[in-house]
């Protein structure tokens, strides 16, 4: 086989590889990340407030990163071994159960005949809440 040929073919097999790596998990849509709101009123409809407190960011780092650092959390990802995009972000990524669970506990309650309701944190007097944002 050529030299240049062989150089070329490498080339190309590389660039593919890359390729898939890097922008296929763009194609299928960026997993986004979850933030906090702060100074969010608790009326206007109904909503749960939540108090945190020391057990809840225990069991749950990211919320601590949420509402006390102010910080953005990665959602699910593939590249999940890339650093944060910035200053403003938190180390912590999500798995799909790590997810779910501030979705079902700090986001949103599921009442007994199936509706949700709007969950309200509160901490150290302030309101938050937290939001999905895709991308």
């Amino acid at each position: 086989m050529n030299r240049k040929l062989r150089y070329a073919l490498i080339f190309l097999v590389a660039v593919a590889g890359f390729s898939i790596f890097f922008f296929l998990p763009a194609i299928e849509g960026s997993s986004g990340y979850i933030g906090a709101i702060p100074g969010v009123s608790a009326s206007g409809g109904p909503c749960v407030i939540v108090h945190l407190s020391a057990e809840d960011f225990a069991a749950h780092p990211a919320v601590f990163d949420l509402v006390v650092e102010e910080k953005k959390v990665r959602r699910p990802t593939s590249l999940f071994f890339l650093p944060p995009p910035g200053d403003d972000w938190s180390a912590i990524v999500l798995n799909g159960e790590e997810e779910q669970a501030l979705w079902w506990t700090y986001m949103f309650v599921r009442q007994a005949n199936g509706t949700t309701i709007p969950v309200a944190l509160e901490y150290n007097g302030v309101n938050y809440r937290l939001t999905c944002s895709q991308g």
